[in-house]
């Protein structure tokens, strides 16, 4: 019903991948939401818990106080990050050191600089700028390092030399 959960599937399967990770998720599998869809109301929601049956279904595989804890169920998309980015010191001083040659037209080198110190210095809150500066970095580098040559695989004197070419 929603257009944008394709979408952000398309791109979380996307990150998950490239840390070698194959995301699942068992709430849109077709099968589970037939059996929710043709569930009573009562087994969805019963005195004022969601997820009723999830949390029957769980008892004795999950401690008691995750089954039945209030509000929204926690999205692990942020500790993903974090877990990520405590293994990414080489990437952080590719992408972060020096003058930022790939992010200087867009961003305030001197800024990312301190974030990047207060970062390494222990400030988690500067984290997701960070994060966002690298990868933004390492995609306009590679961006730009696969620009369209159409002359770049041909030699002198090939079939497909350009007729420009002397």
């Amino acid at each position: 019903m929603h257009p944008q959960y394709p979408a952000a599937l398309e791109r979380y399967h996307r990150v998950a991948a490239s840390q070698g990770v194959e995301a699942r998720h068992p709430f849109l599998d077709k099968r589970v939401v037939e059996f929710c869809l043709a569930l009573p109301w009562d087994q969805k929601v019963r005195d004022g818990w969601s997820k009723r049956i999830v949390r029957q279904a769980t008892g004795g595989l999950l401690p008691d106080d995750v089954r039945w804890r209030s509000g929204r169920w926690v999205h692990l998309g942020w500790k993903f990050v974090e877990a990520t980015m405590a293994r990414s010191d080489a990437f952080f001083e590719r992408e972060l050191a020096g003058d930022m040659p790939w992010l200087a037209p867009y961003a305030d080198v001197s800024k990312l600089r301190e974030m990047y110190r207060r970062y390494r210095g222990g400030d988690t809150d500067a984290g997701w700028t960070i994060w966002t500066a690298a990868v933004l970095s390492s995609w306009l580098r590679k961006t730009a390092s696969r620009r369209y040559d159409p002359h770049a695989h041909e030699r002198p004197g090939s079939a497909h030399a350009s007729p420009l070419q002397g």
